[in-house]
């Protein structure tokens, strides 16, 4: 089977993370796939893309969109942070601002660059690529969002991992929500087989989104982590940032509000005041992550007012690292005293998954995409209720207190999660491609293309 996987956001996180571990599975899967992976070109200049050599069935090719240019509005630029937060409380204001900021800056990289100017999440299919299209058993998009609907004359699936902005709006700037919801609507309709994580998400997806309620398939995700973690690498890594072995409480996470950042630090302060000291000091990471406490980020300005009137010191009992790399948040998982999400919406929780194969305890919010993962992997964890800080603390105080328990039921989990590899996760995938072909030969000539608005 042919393959063409198609990555076009510029920026690595966990979705390359899952979308390079399952182009490694795929590969070993089935001796007879071949893939072409369509990447950024951003992300293949910043170096986050494997070298994807084996057996020569895997070649990587840059893709761009011409008409997304470097004068897009830019979140680090001293405006738009003002804008973020002073004017937040004022949704028109703020919205307005924003799209004033962006018009001048697109007019300006018209002039520079001599062509229009598009937002980097209307990323569009080339006529080039569209036709390059056609040679491939299946069309592959490990994230169908923010791409502009097209005609691909090809099998597609895609793995949509959860519709956040359904239940989230807060995340997501003025006018992104709707983008979105007009692209994933056109893309679960034309997807030939749908992909997601959980039985949780199938239900959110079709429930929204009701034209991929007969084609969706569940493949559970394995542990993000393929590559081999030294010793020295996960020492070194310590060192870097200053933590002491085991030392730590880690969350792996990000500036989104349904990470639910304020519900683990108001369950810290409640551990501190408690105690009158927090042995093991909270550490954060994600985009945005280091910047908490110090008023900067828009969507951390509850976490900022709490941190201020709290016990907590921050750079002490609580740190954010910002981004880091996979190898250093491997580092951190494994070198954890115990993993935490107290995260409001999630697929499932990746950063857990990460700790069992590694036999780190973890602790997370009782939400039904967590618990489903417990029940489908045969894995443990202690769970809380994450609306509720005190109960964050007394389970975190439990799992530290009973630490027999804690690293019994890591053991357990670590043997367990074994059986669940991207060969395996591979192999499952390569059956919804069979079915995607299936029914795209199957409806030939009577699949109607997309027609742009306005032609």
């Amino acid at each position: 089977m042919r393959i063409a996987v198609i990555f076009h956001v510029p920026s690595p996180g966990g979705l390359t993370r899952f979308t390079h571990a399952l182009i490694e599975g795929l590969l070993s899967a089935d001796a007879s796939v071949s893939i072409d992976y369509f990447v950024s070109d951003r992300l293949l200049e910043a170096g986050r893309v494997p070298d994807f050599t084996l057996d020569g069935r895997a070649r990587v090719i840059p893709i761009s969109d011409p008409a997304v240019a470097d004068s897009n509005l830019d979140e680090r630029h001293w405006l738009v942070q003002w804008l973020n937060m002073r004017m937040s409380a004022h949704p028109r204001l703020h919205s307005a601002g924003r799209a004033l900021y962006q018009r001048i800056w697109s007019v300006a990289g018209r002039v520079r660059e001599g062509r229009p100017v598009k937002r980097w999440y209307e990323f569009a299919f080339t006529p080039e690529l569209l036709d390059e299209f056609r040679a491939y058993d299946v069309v592959y998009l490990p994230f169908p969002f923010y791409i502009e609907p097209a005609t691909v004359e090809a099998p597609v699936v895609g793995t949509f991992h959860d519709v956040n902005h359904k239940h989230f709006p807060e995340n997501f700037q003025p006018g992104l929500r709707e983008q979105i919801d007009r692209q994933l609507d056109f893309w679960t309709r034309r997807a030939d087989a749908v992909a997601v994580s959980t039985r949780f998400i199938e239900e959110d997806l079709t429930r929204h989104y009701p034209g991929a309620a007969d084609r969706t398939s569940i493949v559970y995700v394995p542990p993000y982590n393929v590559a081999p973690l030294t010793e020295d690498a996960r020492l070194a890594a310590l060192a870097r940032f200053g933590l002491r072995d085991a030392g730590f409480l880690l969350y792996p996470s990000n500036q989104a509000h349904h990470k639910n950042l304020i519900g683990l630090v108001a369950a810290a302060d409640a551990m501190k005041r408690r105690n009158g000291t927090l042995e093991y000091p909270i550490v954060f990471t994600g985009f945005g992550t280091d910047k908490l406490g110090m008023g900067k980020v828009r969507s951390f300005e509850e976490v900022d007012r709490y941190l201020a009137s709290s016990s907590l010191v921050v750079g002490e009992d609580v740190r954010g690292l910002g981004f880091v790399t996979d190898d250093e948040v491997d580092s951190l998982t494994r070198s954890a005293r115990i993993v935490v999400s107290t995260s409001l919406y999630e697929a499932g929780c990746g950063p857990a998954l990460d700790a069992w194969q590694f036999g780190v305890p973890v602790a997370f919010s009782n939400i039904p995409p967590f618990v489903e993962q417990l029940d489908a992997l045969g894995v443990e964890a202690w769970a809380f209720d994450p609306q509720d800080h005190e109960d964050i603390a007394r389970v975190l105080t439990d799992a530290l207190a009973d630490w027999d328990a804690s690293q019994a039921m890591a053991a357990r989990s670590r043997t367990a999660i074994a059986s669940h590899t991207w060969t395996r996760a591979g192999t499952e995938y390569l059956a919804v491609f069979e079915r995607a072909a299936e029914r795209y030969h199957r409806l030939g000539s009577t699949r109607s293309p997309y027609t742009p608005a306005g032609e």
